[in-house]
């Protein structure tokens, strides 16, 4: 089908919804990308790293309708399909939906605890409320380390590791759950991406007082024939300091960061210790101090600063 298609409307703009939109249209098909927050990837990253990936879409040609909501679906004149939105109308060949994750529970209201998503409660051990009862994946709660709190996040990687845990606790309590970061990454226009943790809008929505932090350097010295710039972003709790989440874009597969970082979270490291952390140096690598290490102590400094 998608080979018939010249004209779609993807609607959506998180991590599904941006590598449909981006993978139509580097394969010529004029592409509109629907959502109702003010920006693509906006539980994902901050401002600073979507405005670069949103100037991506448009030099790709991509329409970015943004900040608007689908009211509704009608046939075509021309066989197509017209999306109406509150703002607009948009005609295309085909529509495609990309809006999320809700838990199919129902089956189980009454019977075990829920948030009131109807996301299952469990304990350390993914057992529910009901004992010998377990749960995992999509359809359950994770304690989520930047907050110390039970969320809904679903993710693969979650639910992953939430399946072997019932597997080594369904005949006792033998490993607990460490928690998540709900770490990610993504590859859009040649931009590798990745985050841990909370970004400044996510945090703040939850009550969190938090610094963002914003650093750019090339990954690896300039003497070397080639490089190019990492950004990076680190977010931190502007009272204890501990580092709640990060995030990196660059046109070198620099992802493997989010994942310095979010063991970094998971042992409730501070600022303090992750600008102290020992990284290599080898100059085909990274710079002499690693731009994750970088990152952090600028945010050292901006503590400073700010006191």
């Amino acid at each position: 089908v998608a080979d018939d298609v010249k004209r779609v409307v993807v609607i959506g703009a998180g991590y599904i919804g941006a590598e449909i939109a981006e993978q139509f249209s580097v394969t010529g098909k004029k592409v509109t990308l629907i959502d109702g927050f003010d920006r693509v990837l906006p539980k994902n990253f901050s401002p600073v790293i979507t405005d670069r990936l949103e100037a991506a879409f448009q030099e790709n040609d991509v329409t970015l309708a943004l900040q608007q909501l689908v009211t509704g679906f009608e046939d075509a004149a021309d066989g197509g399909i017209r999306v109406t939105t509150n703002q607009g109308t948009y005609e295309a060949d085909i529509a495609v939906l990309g809006i999320g994750f809700l838990p199919n529970t129902d089956l189980f209201k009454g019977q075990v605890d829920m948030l009131p998503n109807g996301a299952i409660l469990t304990n350390a051990y993914m057992e529910t409320s009901l004992p010998d009862v377990y749960a995992a994946g999509d359809a359950t709660t994770v304690f989520y380390n930047p907050t110390q709190a039970y969320d809904y996040i679903p993710l693969a990687t979650n639910a992953i590791r939430q399946g072997m845990l019932v597997a080594r606790n369904i005949d006792g309590h033998h490993l607990a759950y460490s928690g998540t970061q709900a770490t990610s990454a993504v590859e859009l226009y040649g931009y590798a991406m990745s985050a841990t943790g909370l970004n400044k809008g996510s945090a703040e929505a939850r009550g969190l007082d938090v610094v963002e932090t914003v650093h750019e350097e090339d990954y690896r010295p300039d003497f070397m024939l080639s490089t190019t710039p990492v950004l990076s972003t680190l977010t931190w709790d502007r009272k204890t300091r501990r580092v709640l989440g990060a995030a990196f874009m660059s046109k070198h597969d620099i992802t493997q960061a989010a994942n310095v970082v979010s063991l970094a979270i998971q042992n409730q490291m501070t600022i303090d210790d992750l600008a102290m952390a020992d990284f290599f140096f080898q100059p085909n690598f990274t710079q002499p101090v690693n731009f994750v290490g970088a990152t952090a102590l600028q945010a050292v400094s901006d503590a400073q600063n700010k006191n």
